[in-house]
Formats: C-alpha cells, sequence, structure tokens
C-alpha cells in the first residue's frame, strides 16, 4: 500500500472535522499489520495537522475561545505549564513558537555572553 492510498484511507476515516470511531474500527479491521502500521502514521499525521496546543503558565479558561478564533478549523487544546513565566509557548503542527520571560532572559544572556568577553 502505497502514502496515497494511505491518506485516502485516512480521508475516509474523516466525519465533518473529525475522526470517525466506528470508520477507523471497519478501515483497521481489513489490514495487514504493516498497512496497519502505515495508517496509524496516517492517522497521527492528521492529528498533528490539525491540533494547536497552546501552554499557558496559569489557567485562563476566558482565552480559550478567542484563541480558538485564531486557528479555525483546528482542535485547540490549552495545558497549563508553570514553568512557561508570564509567557505562552503554541505548536501548530511542527512550527513552535514560545514567548516568555524566561526564554527572554535566556535569550539576552546568550547574546551577552557571544558579544563581550570575559
Amino acid at each position: 500500500m502505497d502514502k496515497r492510498q494511505i491518506k485516502q484511507l485516512v480521508q475516509l476515516s474523516i466525519t465533518g472535522d473529525k475522526l470517525d470511531k466506528n470508520k477507523i474500527e471497519k478501515i483497521t479491521a481489513l489490514l495487514t499489520r504493516n498497512e496497519f502500521r502505515q495508517y496509524v502514521k496516517g492517522l497521527k499525521k492528521f492529528v498533528r495537522e490539525h491540533t494547536v496546543v497552546i501552554e499557558v503558565p496559569r489557567d485562563s479558561n476566558h482565552l480559550s475561545d478567542s484563541i480558538k478564533n485564531q486557528f479555525p478549523g483546528k482542535d485547540v487544546i490549552i495545558n497549563k505549564n508553570p514553568k512557561l513565566l508570564l509567557g505562552v509557548r503554541i505548536q501548530d503542527n511542527d512550527d513552535i513558537y514560545e514567548i516568555s520571560l524566561a526564554d527572554t532572559l535566556k535569550q539576552m544572556e546568550e547574546f551577552l555572553l557571544t558579544t563581550y568577553d570575559r
């Protein structure tokens, strides 16, 4: 089974914008072990491409609606990460954006160490 066929199977597994559990079960029952592995990789890729993970330092339920509007057609997951100091980390597929006080201080430190001799 080639990549095009796997992609077609993944597309058949979708109802609306979501994966359909019943369709997935029917498709997996017909696949060989190797085809099943390729199919699972395709499903994982679909989920990764259609999910945005946002990490914030504290609970911010009031932000969820405004953030979801920024990523139409994608599932937005908001996680609490207390290690982020006054910032946010956004993972959209393979792109990661991190804006935090700790990251800014680290970049400043690296700049100073590379610019000035000790």
